[in-house]
């Protein structure tokens, strides 16, 4: 990254365009896979792209749950607003599914530390000759 780049400028949310106007909230299967089994879901989506990926080496899957300063998070702000609009919207349809999840999402966003799920993968490439 450029020295005079800084990362809260290169940091944020960006959102594609609905054209289809179609709405995917919280009812829609894949969502409500990964809300009803969170880490489990995870772990099985993360394992299958990295056999996707088609590497021939081992992979390593990493979980590790960071508690993160909410000073130190990059664009929380948009984070904070994007929860705000999606919680406005559901509150328009009366999903009372949604708005329970988008006033839990304003909750952790508040706190003054936000749990962070980073997942990281990684493999090593063997060697044909071995040290002794």
């Amino acid at each position: 990254m450029d020295a005079n780049i800084k990362a809260e400028d290169t940091i944020g949310l960006q959102f594609l365009d609905n054209d289809a106007g179609e709405h995917e909230g919280l009812g829609d299967a894949g969502i409500e896979t990964y809300r009803d089994s969170p880490y489990a879901s995870s772990a099985r989506e993360c394992g299958q792209n990295s056999r996707d990926a088609g590497t021939a080496y081992p992979v390593t899957l990493s979980f590790d749950l960071l508690k993160v300063p909410a000073a130190d998070i990059p664009a929380l702000e948009d984070y904070k607003a994007a929860v705000k609009v999606c919680l406005d919207q559901a509150a328009e349809r009366d999903d009372e599914k949604e708005i329970d999840f988008f006033v839990q999402a304003e909750i952790a966003l508040d706190a003054e530390e936000i749990k962070i799920l980073r997942i990281k993968a990684s493999y090593i490439a063997f060697s044909e000759k071995r040290v002794p």
